[in-house]
């Protein structure tokens, strides 16, 4: 059956007021409670709140079923309208009075549970690839600096006070190199400290050295590692 070119007002009127959550759910997408809102079990970053969604990794924000189902699942228009018409979901009572998602506002919550204790993947990826001293990743490791999530990224914790503190940041890094595309996956977790980052104090500082990311520190420390001692 060929796709319909146009939908009644009454149609889009329809869809666009159904539960976002509602319809994604009975797609078979999954979601944790994260205070005000959902946050997708596969993709982490991306969240919803009432009928908003940003997915921050993807640069992605929006409104409602409707332009989620174009955006996340490649639907024309009418194609969305039509697949959320099909089901019976519940509307949104507010739906036109939710504010737009900023989860930077909300307070950072390091997802432990992602983590494996398995640690081949970082090393292999650290150590053969960029180069970095095994010594000092296993250091990172052992200082709960560094480690593996479920897919297999770096995840480079921010620790306050040097590398000392409580975690209010990360940063994750791909392994391996994403299809068809240059580069790996990289990502910096929504958190409530933007001017913050990856830090590590070595000995008793004197000086500070600001990187573009965590892999260019930890190759300067490599280089540099009987000077910085």
């Amino acid at each position: 059956m060929g796709e319909r070119k146009h939908v009644k007002e009454e149609e889009v009127m329809k869809a666009r007021d159904v539960d976002l959550l509602s319809y994604l759910e009975a797609k078979g997408e999954t979601f944790v409670k994260e205070g005000k809102y959902y946050r997708h079990t596969e993709h982490d970053s991306l969240l919803i709140k009432g009928n908003m969604y940003a997915w921050n990794s993807r640069n992605e924000k929006g409104y409602g079923a409707i332009s989620f189902a174009q955006m996340y699942y490649g639907m024309s228009f009418p194609q969305a309208v039509l697949d959320i018409n099909k089901g019976d979901y519940k509307e949104l009572s507010q739906s036109h009075e939710q504010l737009s998602v900023s989860p930077s506002k909300e307070p950072f919550r390091y997802p432990k549970e992602l983590e494996v204790k398995d640690q081949n993947k970082v090393k292999d990826y650290l150590i053969k690839e960029r180069k970095i001293d095994p010594r000092l990743v296993d250091w990172l490791l052992q200082k709960d600096l560094i480690a593996q999530d479920k897919r297999n990224n770096v995840v480079f914790k921010w620790r306050e006070h040097g590398g000392k503190g409580n975690v209010i940041g990360a940063d994750r890094q791909g392994t391996a190199s994403l299809k068809n595309k240059r580069g790996s996956f990289k990502q910096v977790l929504p958190n409530d400290n933007p001017h913050t980052g990856f830090s590590i104090d070595v000995g008793r500082p004197n000086k500070i050295h600001f990187f573009e990311s965590p892999i260019d520190l930890l190759s300067y420390w490599s280089i540099q590692e009987t000077q910085l001692q």
